[in-house]
């Protein structure tokens, strides 16, 4: 299995199993930006009955150490679809943990200093950690 689909698997039943619901993956719902014709956008997780969407990214620093700017732009449309959707629903972004050769600092953590200001404030980033039982996971905003 892929570390991305086992990021996705892993971050569904992280928060089926802490919140007590059931979510659907893939997750479509209706994206309505003003101006322009609503499109259908397929989020990792979520549910339509308990307002949940959640999307996940499995990137890393190229070669251990620099910067992945092209990745960031995924992430970036990830907060522009999170903003897209209907108001109440919880957003929840999911990224692998991944620390930088040498200076250890968290991808994530990169993306919130450079890109804070894309960041909806009612999105929550969390950091899934693979472990060799299984996978744990830390709110980081």
């Amino acid at each position: 299995m892929s570390e991305w689909i086992a990021l996705e698997k892993a971050a569904k039943d992280y928060f089926e199993n802490n919140l007590g619901i059931d979510l659907q993956s893939p997750f479509p719902i209706l994206i309505n930006v003003p101006g322009r014709t609503p499109q259908i956008h397929r989020f990792d997780a979520g549910s339509h009955e308990h307002q949940i969407a959640i999307e996940c990214k499995c990137h890393q620093w190229v070669r251990g150490k620099a910067l992945p700017p092209a990745k960031f732009s995924n992430w970036n449309e990830a907060m522009h679809l999170f903003n897209c959707l209907p108001e109440g629903f919880r957003k929840v972004f999911c990224v692998m943990r991944c620390l930088q050769e040498g200076s250890g600092k968290a991808l994530s953590a990169l993306y919130i200093e450079r890109n804070g200001h894309l960041i909806p404030s009612d999105v929550e980033i969390y950091e899934g950690e693979k472990n060799p039982v299984n996978w744990s996971f830390s709110r980081v905003l």
